[in-house]
């Protein structure tokens, strides 16, 4: 099942960034407003934490693609300007 579920987002790549960032981010937030936590520092962070949806998603695609998660990673921290 694993081979298949790898398959489909290689296949879906858009779909799939789509609805693990959906579901990932959603899943977070229902669990914030079940529990109905008052405003506090533990509430910001989870509100905070569900807002790597879209990382999370890419992560996903990338790994499912066969990609390098290391190679993609790197390239957020690869300084593409000069410091002037």
């Amino acid at each position: 099942m694993t081979g298949t579920v790898r398959s489909w987002i290689a296949q879906h790549r858009l779909a799939s960034f789509l609805l693990v960032t959906y579901v990932f981010t959603w899943t977070v937030q229902g669990a914030l407003a079940l529990l109905g936590l008052e405003a506090s520092w533990t509430q910001s962070i989870l509100i905070g934490f569900g807002a790597f949806g879209p990382p999370v998603g890419a992560a996903v695609v990338v790994w499912a693609s066969g990609g390098s998660l290391r190679a993609w990673i790197g390239q957020l921290f690869r300084w593409r300007i000069g410091a002037k």
